[in-house]
């Protein structure tokens, strides 16, 4: 069951078709809201699931400065921008994502991936150093760890 959602244009003010009505109907005009507008990275991760990468990033930097803060959004962007291979804006991502949450495994195997799709073995190095902090006995890090140090 969806619970249909309502903005009262002149105002602003959000309400719901239950249990609130909207009173002061003046200049009121009703515009069905769907959950992507509702939920902002729930359309952005909707972009990136369909392949549409350049519009998930030009709604992604739209807004951008209200997820300063959000880990899920910063990992969804350097993901993105990951996938279209501009690896100097997906390692930018993931360390605020880090700076955020510097436990999370996935975010450290990707900026990995970020390092050595830029030559950067070094910081590659790092960041699996930082994975096998965290999960000591991670295989595919150790397997990576030792490729890297034996070339």
């Amino acid at each position: 069951m969806m619970l249909h959602t309502y903005v009262q244009c002149i105002t602003g003010v959000t309400t719901t078709t239950q249990p609130a009505k909207i009173r002061n109907t003046e200049h009121t005009c009703k515009i069905p809201v769907t959950g992507l507008t509702i939920y902002p990275k729930r359309k952005l991760r909707k972009l990136v699931n369909k392949g549409e990468y350049a519009d998930a990033i030009a709604f992604g930097t739209e807004i951008a400065p209200k997820f300063a803060d959000d880990h899920d959004f910063m990992f969804i962007m350097g993901s993105t921008y990951f996938i279209v291979e501009e690896y100097e804006k997906a390692l930018h991502y993931f360390e605020k994502a880090l700076a955020l949450n510097d436990r999370d495994l996935e975010t450290l195997r990707l900026k990995t991936n970020v390092h050595l799709a830029l030559g950067q073995r070094e910081a590659a190095i790092g960041c699996i150093d930082r994975i096998l902090d965290t999960e000591p006995g991670n295989d595919e890090a150790l397997d990576l760890l030792e490729r890297l140090r034996n070339t």
